[in-house]
């Protein structure tokens, strides 16, 4: 052992160093469970984790295959790094568990003679105890290359959805439903419970009647088109209006709407009359 490390920290440093730095240079966090029957082998290799693979978050670790399965199953990681002779069953009995794991899974083990079976369910890499800093690295790097590549078909999946759910609010007077994407998720919400829509910076916040408020990574000017068919109408450069909630004019100056969740919009001054009739006129139509 003492001759294998030796070896590798005369031969491998600067390699290791290199990889290191490109490591340091990614911001993408990869949630990680270590399950390894020998405490101490969950013990370096996360230590080896820290010093060697900062985009690793390690989440979880254990030392048994039912505590294993049932932390995988609560946590949904990213990346499982899963020992192979486990006492109540193996790596490979835990992992048949899962018909479509949605995380990668990279073996460690003592023992060689499990490699071939290892790919055969498709396991990202298969490491060799004692796990040694190149390989390691590697082994991460390749993780995190193919979380990316499912992360993008993710996203544009999502984006597809949300396209087309908007195209069909869009081209449909009938449809009475808009899909929003949030940072966590797509919301479907009834147009009628939007009371209006403000812009923050490159964002659109929508006030909806039971409260929430839901920031969506688009500019207020993308939803204007959309939602003048159901007559939303746009007040200010920064206030997009439901004026199905418009509940009050307060007069003086360009005059103030209280919507009816209590929030008063300004209106300019200058475009006041200009307003007024285009409110009056859409109040019209909803009759």
């Amino acid at each position: 052992m003492l001759l294998r490390w030796e070896f590798f920290r005369e031969n491998q440093y600067e390699r290791v160093t290199e990889l290191y730095t490109i490591y340091q240079e990614c911001d993408m966090q990869i949630r990680t469970v270590l399950i390894d029957d020998e405490p101490d082998g969950c013990d370096a290799l996360e230590l080896m984790l820290r010093s060697y693979c900062p985009s690793v978050e390690v989440v979880g670790s254990t030392t048994s295959f039912e505590s294993g399965l049932e932390l995988v199953e609560r946590i949904s990681p990213d990346l499982l790094f899963l020992d192979i002779e486990m006492p109540y069953g193996s790596g490979f009995d835990l992992l048949a568990r899962f018909s479509d794991p949605s995380f990668e899974t990279i073996f460690t083990t003592a023992y060689a003679q499990y490699a071939y079976q290892a790919f055969r369910v498709q396991a990202l890499d298969y490491l060799l105890k004692p796990v040694l800093p190149e390989p390691l690295i590697e082994s991460v790097q390749r993780a995190e290359k193919r979380l990316l590549e499912r992360r993008t078909i993710d996203a544009e999946s999502i984006d597809s959805l949300e396209n087309l759910l908007s195209v069909l609010v869009d081209k449909s007077v009938h449809s009475n439903r808009i899909a929003l994407r949030t940072a966590e998720s797509i919301e479907f919400i009834q147009v009628k419970d939007i009371i209006r829509c403000e812009a923050e910076k490159s964002y659109t916040v929508f006030f909806l009647v039971d409260g929430q408020k839901l920031m969506i990574s688009k500019n207020l000017v993308e939803f204007e088109e959309t939602l003048a068919a159901f007559h939303f109408l746009r007040v200010h450069h920064s206030h997009l209006i439901n004026v199905a909630h418009i509940r009050r004019y307060v007069k003086g100056n360009g005059g103030r709407l209280i919507m009816s969740d209590g929030s008063e919009i300004v209106l300019p001054r200058r475009r006041k009359d200009e307003l007024i009739r285009a409110i009056t006129n859409a109040l019209a139509g909803k009759v």
